[in-house]
């Protein structure tokens, strides 16, 4: 095995050199000036697997090549060692590369050109008729070389995508440029195709322009036009863009990064069949300003598309466009409002923006499935009866405002969302399936503020209910406010306020009723769902009762009496409680007291005579107060030495045994204390 292994590789080697001759034949053009003639080439006439060479040092005959039958090659070289003159009478179709070396010279008459790799020419390219075509279908090629181009006809066929390497001339009689691939004049740097015939840019045709504006790439002087189903993409990343008005376009694609702007009316884009007439905001801006961009309506179709992260500005006065049959606007696109004074369109939009100062009108329905922001303007409804959905944030900053007498701006997100305004809403609704209303601000609703599903969490920021204004729909089964309502209280007699409010699990909603108010002020009710700190000694059963407290306010109101009413849910209530002998502790700060009860249900306390807000806890009255010693002295009368509080005449008292961690027993020293029962158990002292 060993002594054959030489032979092995010799005959490996030889193979190899083999295939590496024959994947090309040179021309010698030692018999005639034919091409098909296979003695006039090294190694027999091309074919699609061999390399066309036509100028190397092989070439020793007087004969210059002339392509006199349909031929076919993989790459063809002409021009190198010797000067060559190829003369294309027939057609040629090259399954690689095209390369034209300095001292070569192409003569192209009424044949055609079919390529399928890169067009590279450094030497001379002349075309002698009108049928002269050259035509680009590959997949991925390019035209280039260090000399310009000038072709006769050029043909981009639908599997190509063709880039320019250098700048690319059409030119001549009946010349045409004839596109249904995609065409690239290149990013950085760009290139510019400068045709003076016809150019038709076909269905499924893709043009992109990556210069600052369209005759930066492409100068067309005869007649263009863009069929049904064509696409035009502005698409740089180098440079902001401004949309050429000249073409009636079919699809008008916005992509790379940057602004693309119009600088006039665009003519009405394609409108003769369903799927064309199209805009697609794909990445970077569009910039419409004052300008239009308007579908035509011979047939009902089109799409107006901005993906996420994209966005579409406007700032003419009602100049969204219009006449498309879909409308796609990306959760996280934008479209921005910037003019002066303008009409909402309405529209479903991603996030929506309003930036600048001046009124924007939106008297028709819009929904917005991400933020709505306001950084300047007024956003006016008129008198209109509208509603104005939001999925996500809406944020006002600035000197942003909202105005109309009739509108509703209704929150319909499934995740929290951020309500951080400036000036009032008219109305405001709450329809959630899930997550919550966040405040970032105080909020002060004008007419109506309605719950149908959905809680607001109001922090430390305030739900601000005017005298005006109405509260309805909230329920354990719809929503509330969970943190601070304010409301303001009137002069007058029995002036009634309601609070829907609660925690963020339970609705506990409180009414007052002011018997006389002589001085007009603010309440402001929360509540807390725990038992109070202090309840303890207030008279209340901690174990009894319910567990929650209620905060109520008062801010300047100057009242002689007031019922109050608290509500709660049975969960939210200690088991075994008894409402019946339920009470309401008031602690104002530093004591408890228990007022008057007249009347009570199984989820509601109503307790009169009240004379001073404070914070409510309601539960069953202790039946019997216990010295507990938690104040560390001795002194009868301090409350907090008390589960209950100082006992009256009403309550029985237990003296326990087994007081520990310093505290002392009671003393009475020159006061007295009436009690109902007294027990103290052995070990205790009185």
């Amino acid at each position: 095995m060993r002594k054959s292994m030489p032979r092995i590789c010799v005959l490996l080697c030889t193979c190899l050199l083999s295939i590496s001759v024959f994947s090309q034949t040179s021309w010698k053009g030692t018999v005639s000036t034919l091409w098909s003639n296979p003695l006039n080439w090294t190694n027999g006439v091309p074919d699609i697997t061999k390399d066309a060479i036509l100028g190397d040092a092989n070439f020793t005959g007087i004969n210059q090549p002339k392509i006199n039958v349909a031929s076919v090659c993989k790459n063809i070289i002409v021009g190198g060692t010797v000067a060559t003159n190829l003369s294309m009478t027939r057609n040629l179709s090259v399954n690689g590369n095209f390369t034209i070396q300095p001292n070569a010279t192409i003569t192209h008459p009424s044949s055609s050109i079919t390529l399928y790799g890169n067009w590279i020419n450094h030497g001379t390219y002349t075309t002698t008729a009108t049928g002269a075509r050259v035509i680009f279908a590959g997949t991925t090629q390019s035209i280039g070389g260090s000399v310009l181009t000038t072709f006769r006809r050029v043909t981009i066929a639908a599997s190509s995508v063709t880039s320019l390497a250098s700048n690319v001339s059409i030119d001549g009689a009946s010349c045409l440029f004839d596109v249904t691939g995609t065409v690239d004049p290149g990013m950085s740097p760009t290139y510019t195709l400068t045709n003076t015939g016809a150019t038709k840019f076909n269905s499924g045709s893709t043009l992109k322009i990556n210069a600052a504006t369209f005759t930066g790439n492409y100068i067309l002087t005869g007649t263009t036009t863009f069929y049904g189903g064509s696409v035009t993409d502005y698409s740089s990343t180098v440079t902001n863009q401004t949309i050429s008005s000249a073409y009636s376009y079919s699809t008008l694609k916005i992509s790379g990064t940057g602004t693309k702007s119009l600088a006039a009316n665009l003519p009405l884009l394609y409108g003769k069949n369903a799927t064309s007439g199209n805009i697609l905001v794909t990445s970077g801006t569009f910039d419409i300003g004052t300008y239009t961009c308007n579908r035509a309506t011979n047939v009902v179709g089109g799409e107006i598309n901005v993906s996420n992260g994209a966005l579409l500005k406007t700032s003419g006065l009602s100049n969204f466009p219009i006449n498309f049959a879909t409308k796609t606007f990306g959760v996280s696109s934008t479209v921005e409002y910037y003019g002066a004074v303008q009409n909402i369109s309405a529209q479903t939009y991603g996030n929506l923006l309003i930036s600048a100062a001046g009124v924007k009108t939106a008297a028709t329905a819009f929904s917005v499935a991400g933020n709505l922001t306001m950084t300047d303007g007024t956003l006016n409804t008129n008198a209109t009866v509208v509603t104005h959905s939001i999925a996500g944030n809406f944020i006002m900053s600035g000197s942003s405002a909202l105005t109309g007498t009739a509108s509703t701006y209704q929150l319909n997100g499934t995740a929290d969302q951020t309500l951080t305004l400036l000036s009032n809403p008219f109305k405001l609704a709450v329809n959630k399936t899930s997550g919550s209303v966040i405040l970032g601000a105080d909020i002060t609703v004008t007419n109506n503020l309605h719950f149908t599903k959905g809680n607001i969490n109001t922090g430390t920021f305030n739900v601000i209910i005017p005298t005006t204004a109405t509260v309805t729909g909230s329920a354990q089964s719809t929503g509330w406010v969970n943190g601070n309502m304010k409301r303001d209280v009137t002069v007058g007699s029995n002036v009634s306020r309601s609070f829907a409010i609660g925690g963020s699990t339970y609705y506990a909603p409180v009414t007052l009723l002011f018997a006389s108010v002589t001085t007009a002020g603010n309440v402001l009710a929360s509540t807390v769902s725990n038992d109070h700190a202090e309840v303890d000694y207030s008279g209340i059963d901690i174990d009894k009762d319910v567990n929650r407290y209620w905060l109520l306010n008062n801010q300047g109101t100057v009242f002689t009496t007031v019922a109050s009413t608290f509500n709660w849910e049975t969960a939210d209530m200690d088991a075994g409680s008894s409402t019946t002998i339920f009470k309401t502790g008031i602690f104002n700060g530093t004591a408890w007291t228990l007022p008057t009860i007249s009347s009570r249900t199984a989820n509601s306390i109503e307790a009169t005579g009240i004379t001073t807000l404070g914070e409510f806890a309601v539960g069953e009255k202790l039946s019997q107060y216990t010295w507990n010693g938690n104040d560390f002295t001795s002194d009868w009368f301090t409350p907090k030495n008390w589960k209950g509080g100082v006992p009256t005449s009403q309550e029985n008292v237990l003296i326990p045994n087994g007081l520990s961690g310093g505290r002392v027993y009671p003393l009475l020293t020159g006061s007295t204390s009436t009690v109902k029962d007294l027990v103290i158990e052995a070990g205790a002292s009185l």
